[in-house]
């Protein structure tokens, strides 16, 4: 891309796929890729004012770094997360700003961005886990960016903006573009950003759920009681009209949710990514495949009944819920069932203590965030049915899932009773020094595909 941007600098907060887009961009106009950690890590457990300075010195290392790469005739690309105005500047300073250009990746969903670095985490084959889940274990996910569109662009340090919403997977110009760039840059972001949106989740993090399953299933139905709480279970039971209709159950594990309906006389399909737990599913299905959703690979229009109890957190629960209704008939129904957080306030506080003990699980509802996801993929609401029931985790059990925290389960679960008393009281948590007792909130769903 000859006359093309001397720099095009990513900005943007963790988890608004900067790196994704920036690595792929890089590659594409064939220009020098450079990331902010070429010029040093930064430790974890810092004070902020130690930790400001030294990203500022970080920076300034880096802006040395693009200078002789530009001086020596280079194009660069360089990935960093450039919050602050002042932090962009550095690199901007002494630059033809004709020549400057920046891409900033916003994500106004905040569900979706943690969600983006639980996945990034876990996915051990990402150069960049080690750097989300220092962000995650300290409770860094900043949340503010000084806006390079109101203060770099406005103040006169670029020429253009490239606004990327990694929500809607969209892009657009603000300012003045370079003319090799305006189409060719645009047009390369929003090819990868449509690649990205129809990317499963990584495999090696399937690969851990397929494999915590495989270990589990042997003791799976007695491990827990809500998994065979009869009350649970009498909410997922709908009426369909006729014998003989076709039922999808999503992460149907050893097929106990949806035994009810193939006894009377279903066609049950059990749709699950362990092997092991399908073996035993399939003594109560009328068919058991296995594969991780989303997507699903059945046939549209197929199904009169939905059903995913407690799956919706292993995956990306918006597209599987948008898989759910591709998969219904016109008028169908789909029944969701998870546990909860009591309200919205008190999601962040379930989501940091299941990252802790359950890191698998990416993903925590409230009963008003699951019904909006539903309507956001035009299901009517039609029935919600609410119960609670008290949940015991020993030290043992969670030992099995998870590496215990530095200072040890005691000490950890102490303070998480602590935060639990302002930020969730409805939980009710206790600990006795062996186990850690909490009341358990769950909300089912039953939801209709609205007819088109």
């Amino acid at each position: 891309m000859t006359n093309g941007p001397q720099l095009v600098l990513f900005c943007g907060l963790p988890g608004t796929l900067k790196t994704y887009l920036s690595r792929r961009v890089s590659e594409g106009i064939g220009s020098t890729y450079l990331t902010t950690q070429a010029a040093g890590v930064l430790a974890a457990g810092l004070e902020a004012g130690e930790l400001q300075a030294l990203r500022y010195a970080r920076y300034e290392r880096i802006s040395r770094i693009v200078f002789a790469l530009i001086d020596m005739g280079a194009q660069v690309v360089v990935d960093g997360g450039f919050l602050s105005s002042a932090s962009r500047a550095l690199v901007f300073a002494d630059n033809d700003k004709n020549r400057c250009v920046v891409v900033y990746c916003h994500c106004h969903d905040e569900e979706i961005r943690r969600r983006r670095l639980k996945i990034r985490a876990l996915d051990f084959g990402d150069p960049e886990a080690t750097s989300a889940q220092s962000i995650l274990a300290n409770g860094e996910v900043e949340t503010t960016v000084e806006d390079p569109i109101s203060i770099d662009l406005a103040q006169g340090r670029v020429s253009s903006v490239l606004s990327v919403d990694t929500v809607s997977y969209t892009a657009q110009w603000h300012g003045q573009p370079p003319a090799p760039l305006a189409d060719s840059l645009k047009s390369l972001v929003e090819t990868v950003l449509a690649q990205h949106a129809t990317i499963p989740l990584p495999k090696r993090y399937e690969s851990q759920v397929r494999s915590a399953f495989d270990d589990l299933a042997s003791t799976y139905e007695d491990s827990t009681p809500w998994r065979n709480d009869p009350i649970l279970i009498k909410q997922l039971q709908v009426d369909l009209p006729d014998k003989g209709c076709r039922v999808l159950d999503i992460g149907t594990g050893t097929g106990l949710a949806t035994a009810w309906y193939a006894e009377q006389g279903h066609q049950v399909v059990g749709i699950d990514p362990s092997p092991v737990m399908l073996s035993r599913a399939a003594k109560r299905l009328t068919l058991s495949v296995l594969g991780a959703a989303p997507p699903l690979p059945f046939l549209s229009d197929y199904f009169e009944l939905v059903i995913a109890r407690q799956s919706l957190h292993y995956s990306e629960p918006s597209l599987l819920i948008k898989e759910a209704a591709r998969v219904l008939k016109s008028g169908g129904q789909f029944v969701v069932s998870c546990t909860v957080s009591e309200s919205d306030d008190a999601r962040g506080f379930w989501r940091d203590y299941k990252w802790a003990t359950q890191p698998l699980r990416l993903e925590v509802f409230s009963e008003e965030s699951l019904g909006r996801l539903l309507q956001e993929a035009d299901f009517k609401l039609e029935k919600r049915l609410r119960y609670q029931l008290k949940r015991v985790e020993t030290i043992e059990s969670l030992s099995r899932r998870v590496v215990a925290p530095h200072n040890g389960w005691p000490s950890f679960l102490k303070w998480v009773i602590r935060l639990s008393e302002s930020e969730a009281p409805l939980a009710r948590m206790t600990f006795d020094g062996a186990q850690l007792a909490y009341t358990q909130h769950w909300c089912t769903i039953q939801a209709r595909k609205i007819s088109s």
